[in-house]
């Protein structure tokens, strides 16, 4: 949904003014978009396995930087990531026009993937903080929080037990 929309609800999530009411019209909102998106789906996986998969298909990453600057992305989504972290976190021994070189080449590396596999994406670049967000992606990590954000809200016992499983269901085994 539009930028307005989605600041909307991130503002009223933030605060914890998500009601059974308004989860309801975001799962609306998302069936609409997703109904009328044409893009890939895409399914990242971080508890029990790490795991990024396109249609099924695991994606392959050219290099081991370009997989972890995403996976980093991705848990950065909405707030982004300080240029600066990002340099400490994968280059912090290099000098810094390396460090420069080696994020424009892996945030390349990261397109071109992205692109290879037909994944509507936007990577950009604001206030000093990269973001990179993904059309039609789930991941799991977010869906176990939403989880527990509503197993936390929730007073009423058979609907913990509910959710509860569902949690554990998600995971099987692991």
């Amino acid at each position: 949904f539009d930028e307005i929309s989605a600041n909307i609800i991130k503002y009223a999530s933030e605060r914890g003014l998500i009601t059974p009411y308004v989860e309801k019209i975001i799962k609306f909102i998302k069936n609409k978009l997703q109904k009328n998106d044409n893009s890939v789906k895409v399914k990242i996986q971080v508890m029990n396995t790490v795991l990024v998969q396109v249609n099924g298909e695991e994606i392959k990453w050219k290099t081991k930087k370009a997989r972890e600057l995403f996976m980093i992305y991705i848990f950065k989504s909405s707030q982004g990531i300080d240029r600066s972290k990002i340099f400490s976190l994968l280059w912090g021994e290099y000098i810094y026009e390396s460090a420069i070189n080696n994020l424009k080449t892996t945030n390349n590396i990261i397109r071109n993937t992205l692109s290879k596999y037909k994944i509507v994406y936007k990577l950009g670049y604001k206030n000093g903080k990269y973001f990179l967000s993904l059309a039609n992606c789930e991941f799991d990590y977010v869906k176990y929080h939403k989880y527990i954000e509503r197993f936390n809200a929730e007073n009423i016992l058979s609907e913990k037990i509910t959710l509860m499983l569902d949690i554990i269901d998600m995971y099987g085994d692991g």
